[in-house]
């Protein structure tokens, strides 16, 4: 996603956060719609999200590495939130301590970042709130209290703590789909269908409802307490997040995904725990609204800021060797730098497994990661009869598809300019590089060529591919008058059999919609 991508995603969010806010203004919402909404958020569509978002995810040290980092911040920030409050009154001591560490994972920064981020990194965000909602529900009001002067907080204890976690359907999906990780079980297709259409409607609700909550008048009262928690909280998380950035040994993209995670704002739940433990809700309510301001505009500049464009200069990681001795290459070769777009050309052109693995790690932060992403895509796009095991297709008795899913799949691509725009690409000319001179690369597809016995009228592309097993195959397209068909070719005996039958499916397609 280049920069202007991602501030237009961004756009999108606060466009539908903006609209929740007016429609209140309005009289159309109340605040007790909020209420409604999140509890279908909590209840529905989060946890129906994050079975989505876990789909293919292996569980692995990284998301134990993330709880445990995520822990460690919420300890951090606790303890901050007491020392600057030293010497305060009880109740604003109270009141800083329990805003100083919340994070507003499942009502904010997970619908946020869950359309621009990979399976490994979403599985990271929901080990992230794992960590902080232990916090939220229970050590932060023990220190509260303590630091009060009473005894450790309603609801504090082990017990209640514990009883707040697993009565939380969120929590409980988090368990249930770390349980089925370590069992490598996979959900049903029913169950998966289900939650990727529950799932799609929690952004929307998210923003919807942290719109209707937005309130833009504050009181003088309690200024002080507001500042002080909102200086202290973000100065934490910006060390954390150079912490995170130079020493954590996590992906680059899972890194990526925490550093933005660290700045979500404070819980929506703060100002009701605030006020259950004694303490100045209004206060609360009011860093709420300031610090979901301060965390937009934070977390779509970082989002921004972090991802290139397609002209960006990248480096060809190693894993780009680690592919089967009779692979087809374009070939690049680790170290090597190069625009990310010459990349892609060298992927579709040459069906360079070189660079698939390459754009797999610079995409997601290892290969392992990107084929988590591919099947969650292929979950979202209804891709049934599909599983992937690796980002080049050599073949593999657990990676398969089917022509169905292969059409879908295009009808996809073909909604973006870039890859129409590769796919009918004839000759492309690689840059020279302290690797190699320039390399010209050229299509060979019979399609596209008028004194060919196969060529078809209005050709847009799209891949061919072969192995020994899975024969010759071809996904086509081609528009003629406004319409666009596809065809998919799978285990043709010869090359020539492949374009044969090819055409004549379009010959058909085009004549039926004529007739």
């Amino acid at each position: 996603m280049d920069l202007w991508a991602s501030f237009s995603n961004s756009g999108v969010y606060l466009a539908v956060l903006a609209g929740g806010y007016l429609l209140k203004r309005a009289g159309l919402f109340r605040v007790q719609d909020a209420r409604f909404l999140s509890a279908v958020i909590m209840n529905i569509t989060l946890p129906a999200a994050i079975v989505k978002g876990f789909a293919g995810v292996e569980l692995s040290g990284v998301l134990l590495l993330t709880f445990v980092f995520s822990f460690l911040v919420s300890l951090t920030l606790v303890c901050t939130g007491a020392v600057l409050s030293r010497g305060r009154p009880a109740v604003e001591r109270g009141t800083t301590i329990l805003n100083t560490n919340t994070f507003n994972c499942g009502n904010f920064a997970i619908p946020f970042l869950s359309g621009v981020v990979s399976s490994e990194s979403f599985a990271a965000m929901c080990m992230f709130d794992v960590g902080a909602a232990i916090f939220t529900y229970g050590p932060n009001a023990a220190v509260a209290q303590r630091a009060m002067g009473g005894g450790k907080g309603r609801g504090a204890g082990l017990g209640s703590v514990l009883k707040k976690l697993f009565t939380t359907p969120t929590f409980l999906v988090y368990v249930a789909m770390v349980a089925l990780s370590l069992l490598h079980w996979e959900l049903p297709g029913f169950v998966m269908n289900v939650a990727v259409m529950a799932g799609n409607a929690n952004s929307f609700l998210a923003m919807l409802c942290i719109g209707i909550l937005f309130e833009v008048r504050f009181p003088r009262e309690g200024r002080a307490t507001v500042a002080r928690v909102l200086a202290g909280r973000y100065t934490v998380c910006a060390l954390a997040a150079v912490v995170l950035w130079l020493w954590l040994p996590v992906p680059r993209e899972v890194a990526r995904t925490l550093v933005v995670m660290l700045f979500a704002p404070v819980a929506s739940c703060a100002p009701m725990i605030t006020i259950e433990n004694g303490c100045d809700g209004t206060v609360a309510a009011v860093i709420n609204s300031i610090s979901m301001v301060l965390s937009i505009t934070i977390m779509t500049l970082l989002l921004a800021l972090e991802r290139g464009g397609l002209d960006q200069e990248i480096t060809i990681p190693a894993c780009a060797a680690d592919v089967p001795k009779d692979s087809s290459l374009v070939p690049v070769y680790e170290g090597e730098q190069m625009p990310f777009l010459d990349l892609l050309y060298g992927l579709i052109i040459r069906s360079g497994n070189d660079a698939a693995n390459a754009v797999a790690e610079l995409c997601a932060g290892s290969v392992d990661a990107f084929v988590a992403r591919m099947n969650a895509r292929a979950y979202e796009l209804g891709m049934t009869g599909t599983h992937f095991v690796n980002p080049h297709g050599y073949h593999d008795p657990d990676h398969y598809t089917t022509a169905r899913d292969l059409a879908t799949l295009t009808r996809q691509g073909l909604t973006d300019p870039t890859f129409c725009q590769i796919v009918t690409c004839l000759r492309y000319a690689l840059p020279a590089t302290s690797k190699r001179g320039e390399l010209v690369i050229e299509n060979a597809y019979e399609i596209f060529k008028p004194d060919s016995p196969f060529y078809i009228e209005g050709a847009a592309g799209v891949k061919s591919g072969y192995t020994s097993r899975a024969g010759f195959c071809y996904v086509g397209a081609a528009q003629r008058n406004g319409q666009t068909l596809i065809a998919v070719i799978l285990d043709a005996p010869t090359r020539n059999r492949a374009w044969t039958d090819l055409k004549r499916l379009f010959a058909y397609g085009f004549a039926f919609l004529e007739s």
